[in-house]
């Protein structure tokens, strides 16, 4: 009798660790389809989104780079008095005197002196000034022998390095500020399921196929798929559940039923 109720409790479980199975194993997960974006772009492509211009330079399914670029840019800069500024490849140490500041070339002076065979590659300090000492024990200023590069800049100076012309605005004990104008490009990197503000303008992203950025200005488009979404994984979790413990039970009756009766 035991063992011909638990064959019928076996089978009613095995009935219902297959069913729920086979109901996974058919189910097809739905997917997020925007079927009018108010924006789509696939990569090299550009829109206009609120008078500026984006261009999508990279999608996956990760997600999606957009490049904006504004022209005519100010850009600011700011020398600090006491400090070091690199002009191209040639660092500079700057000093202001009033509204003045001066620019000197950092010299790497053992190098010099290495390659200078009329050095005696000494240097000393005599009077708080220093010198070189030439292999003829002639003593040279070291200012002269090393004669580093100046340069004097003041307000409405320019200054051209890195082939951008720039234009000191101020010199003061705070150091020299600097503005020029060029184009500016700034990337935006973008998630799926986020939201992005572009110009006035929110949208929701969306990456379609792994290549193609969408956005949604309507998030109750993208909200109800994401709800529909969310109820397929939880009714597929709850017949994973289902499976689980039909299996288990099953296993929990084959022993029980086979244990040894004391009557």
């Amino acid at each position: 009798m035991q063992r011909r109720a638990a064959a019928v409790l076996i089978g009613l479980f095995l009935l219902a660790a297959v069913g729920s199975y086979a109901l996974v194993a058919s189910a097809v997960a739905p997917q997020i389809t925007i079927a009018d974006p108010d924006v789509e772009l696939t990569t090299g492509e550009t829109a206009t989104i609120g008078g500026q211009a984006y261009t999508l330079t990279a999608a996956d399914a990760a997600g999606a780079t957009l490049a904006s670029t504004v022209a005519d840019a100010r850009y600011t800069d700011t020398w600090p008095a006491d400090g070091e500024v690199t002009l191209g490849a040639q660092a500079y140490t700057v000093r202001v005197d009033g509204e003045v500041a001066r620019l000197t070339a950092v010299v790497d002076e053992e190098a010099v002196l290495a390659a200078d065979p009329d050095a005696t590659g000494e240097v000393v300090t005599i009077g708080g000034e220093r010198y070189v000492v030439r292999a003829d024990n002639v003593l040279v200023p070291a200012a002269v022998y090393f004669d580093p590069q100046t340069v004097t800049v003041e307000a409405g100076s320019v200054v051209t390095y890195d082939s951008q012309a720039r234009v000191v605005e101020q010199v003061d004990a705070a150091g020299v500020q600097l503005a020029w104008r060029a184009d500016r490009t700034t990337e935006t990197q973008l998630a799926p399921g986020e939201a992005v503000t572009l110009g006035a303008e929110s949208y929701v992203v969306h990456i379609a196929d792994g290549s193609r950025l969408q956005l949604v200005a309507d998030r109750s488009v993208y909200a109800a798929q994401t709800a529909q979404i969310a109820a397929f994984e939880r009714h597929v979790n709850g017949l994973w559940g289902v499976f689980i413990v039909s299996v288990l039970s099953v296993v929990f009756l084959a022993g029980f039923a086979f244990l040894p009766s004391r009557y």
